[in-house]
């Protein structure tokens, strides 16, 4: 695995670039719990402590180029063979439903619209929609909302294929030529790439926003508690989260390949039996499908206690400094060894 960062495709829901270590090589690393459930963080489980959070924050957004969504949207802006993530999978899914063009109703039957026949993906399997067009105007615009289910849809990705399965439903409520916010779940949903191989399966609803002024593209996705799972990095519930992340825009003339994100969660840490809470009070940054080259990530634990990840300019290299009780506590911060992005 390589790198955690965002680089969205655009108007329709969420992402960032495959990355940091996986959450299972570092289980073993020996932990306590508070009765709150949150994790005390230490200089041993420091390292198990610092995979999990990257690990959680990658698989909700990290790469979100290309990847999954190039095979909804047809725009290829990057390289390589990215990673998905929630972000992407659900960005991608909601660009490709709202690109559909919709059957006109006979204008004797008025407000209802005839039944969508299921859409052959190229690779094999169906998508089939359901729509409800609140205002009777044949567009996807406030108040409609679509039920895609996948039956083995397999489509091209990046570097090989993307089969997806499940139901994913999408409640519209405002949408403009630039901007679009629109609230998202997930039943039974699966999405599985093969080259690298991964298997995502999401569980739960999200709201999301997107701007895209058609240079420039943000987003944004936040909710109370969702949970994924990655053949790669393993299984995480987010709890009050919020995801950003600017990047070009996939209809951009003159892409920079340049993302910036931002996280704000609380996760689960399933081999450390507890929770930490994650912010990026520097926002990570990085260009194409590299590894972010600058930003900070801080993880806050039981007692206050913080350990506080920064990305380096080389783009493999990542700080860690431990403060056991916190910036309002007597014990010194300690810098710990350094350790990378694909460790």
């Amino acid at each position: 695995m390589k790198t955690i960062h965002l680089a969205l495709v655009s108007l329709a829901a969420a992402i960032l670039v495959a990355g940091c270590g996986g959450g299972s090589s570092s289980g073993t690393a020996s932990s306590t719990t508070t009765t709150a459930g949150k994790v005390t963080l230490t200089s041993t489980n420091a390292p198990a402590v610092a995979d999990g959070a990257t690990s959680t924050s990658q698989t909700a957004a990290k790469q979100g180029s290309t990847g999954a969504a190039a095979a909804a949207t047809g725009v290829v802006v990057q390289h390589g063979a990215p990673r998905q993530s929630v972000m992407n999978i659900a960005l991608a899914q909601v660009r490709r439903v709202e690109g559909l063009k919709l059957p006109v109703a006979p204008a004797s039957v008025v407000g209802v619209l005839p039944a969508i026949p299921p859409i052959d993906c190229s690779g094999g399997g169906t998508m089939t929609i359901l729509l409800t067009d609140t205002n009777s105007n044949n567009v996807f615009d406030a108040a409609d909302v679509i039920d895609a289910t996948y039956a083995s849809c397999i489509e091209p990705d990046a570097a090989g294929t993307i089969t997806t399965n499940g139901t994913m439903s999408i409640a519209f409520s405002s949408m403009t030529s630039t901007d679009m916010s629109v609230a998202v779940s997930f039943s039974n949903f699966s999405s599985a790439t093969t080259s690298p191989a991964e298997t995502i399966t999401l569980s739960g609803a999200m709201n999301m926003a997107i701007n895209d002024t058609g240079t420039t593209l943000t987003a944004t996705i936040s909710g109370t508690t969702f949970s994924m799972t990655s053949s790669v990095d393993g299984s995480f519930t987010m709890k009050n989260y919020s995801i950003g992340f600017t990047g070009d825009s996939p209809d951009a003339v003159s892409p920079t390949y340049n993302y910036s994100f931002t996280v704000t969660m609380t996760t689960n840490i399933a081999a450390l039996g507890g929770d930490v809470d994650i912010t990026t009070p520097t926002p990570f940054t990085g260009t194409g499908d590299s590894n972010p080259t600058a930003g900070v990530m801080l993880i806050t634990g039981d007692n206050g206690g913080t350990l506080t990840l920064t990305a380096q300019p080389d783009g493999s290299t990542i700080t860690m400094v431990l403060d056991t009780d916190g910036a309002s506590g007597s014990t010194a911060p300690v810098s710990l060894p350094d350790t990378t992005w694909d460790a």
